[in-house]
């Protein structure tokens, strides 16, 4: 079930593996489960994914030094943006997501880094979802900015 594999997720995610392979792995584990989620999903999902999310902007993930730690947990993120919109949370929660999402668009043209295809597919939600108007409502101007 689903909302099991949230739940585990979350687990998981409180307290992170140190191990960069694994904790890129949960990542993804986390980003799979967010995909096969539908647009607004019922009151118990949301609930459900709500610690998850928040574990994913603690700072000693959210701050991780690997950027492609970060642009996983963007990514992750993203999935979220796009499961609420047009109903996302206009909190400053929101202002650090936009800023992991933006920080992931960093060196969109070089290609032959692994984390590329995620930074293409956040890109790629972030045009659909029309996220930059919820970044205009939460005054993120100067994400904004960086974003283009």
């Amino acid at each position: 079930m689903l909302e099991d594999g949230v739940k585990d997720i979350e687990n998981k995610l409180t307290s992170p593996p140190s191990d960069l392979q694994q904790l890129m792995l949960l990542l993804d584990k986390a980003k799979n489960l967010l995909l096969r989620m539908e647009q607004y999903p019922s009151t118990s999902m949301l609930t459900a994914i709500q610690p998850a999310l928040k574990a994913l902007t603690n700072k000693d993930i959210s701050g991780h030094s690997d950027m492609d730690v970060k642009v996983s947990i963007a990514s992750c993120l993203n999935e979220r943006t796009r499961i609420t919109t047009p109903d996302a949370p206009y909190d400053d929660i929101m202002k650090k997501i936009f800023g992991l999402i933006v920080g992931a668009f960093k060196n969109l043209d070089e290609m032959s880094i692994c984390s590329f295809s995620k930074r293409v597919s956040i890109l790629e939600i972030v045009a659909k979802a029309r996220s930059c108007i919820f970044m205009l409502d939460l005054d993120c101007d100067d994400l904004i900015l960086a974003m283009f």
